[in-house]
């Protein structure tokens, strides 16, 4: 018997994805940017990559970037939160160059391939992790804005696609590059 092995099966993604994020629903994993290919050229686009588990077949869209304005090119964007509710994806801040972090909050429409706005967090944010409750919220966990680390908690309700304000809560101490999962209706 064979221990501390990964077992690679299966297509392999179409390119690299470092510090990009991930999401699962149930049928695919999709991975978002992240330094996809080449870093030392800027520009508007983001690449992400679909995985269907049932065919094991990945594709890409590649899509402008959602915060892509007057000719503002970046390196690559990274350090995102993302998570599917109800087939629908979305992504949360993220960082574009050394020291650019953002505050949008941005649902995907995989048919039209279109990133479509639907606020902004309450503060710009990178460097955490998502983690969907299976009733249509997502809890924002651990976040660092080039600056600061916070120990907040965001609660993200897709019903309404917006920020719970009044339920946002802190962990001790403040936290980033963390892992986050829910379990028994538990945050962990």
């Amino acid at each position: 018997t064979t221990t501390n092995q990964w077992l690679l099966n299966g297509a392999q993604p179409l390119g690299k994805v470092e510090g990009g994020c991930v999401a699962y629903n149930g049928s695919h994993f999709v991975m978002i940017d992240g330094d996809t290919y080449d870093t030392s050229s800027s520009t508007q686009y983001v690449y992400i990559q679909f995985y269907d588990i049932e065919r094991d077949v990945w594709s890409m869209h590649t899509v402008e970037a959602p915060f892509y304005t007057n000719g503002v090119s970046y390196i690559a964007w990274r350090f995102q939160y993302c998570a599917f509710a109800d087939d629908k994806l979305y992504i949360f801040g993220g960082k574009i160059d050394d020291s650019t972090y953002l505050n949008g909050m941005w649902r995907y429409d995989t048919l039209t391939q279109q990133f479509i706005s639907i606020g902004t967090l309450p503060h710009p944010c990178g460097y955490g992790t998502t983690a969907a409750d299976g009733f249509g919220h997502m809890y924002l966990v651990g976040c660092y804005s080039g600056s600061t680390y916070t120990n907040q908690i965001f609660v993200f309700d897709a019903s309404t696609e917006t920020i719970a304000t009044d339920i946002i809560y802190t962990q001790s101490p403040a936290v980033s590059e963390t892992a986050a999962a829910i379990f028994n209706r538990q945050l962990w």
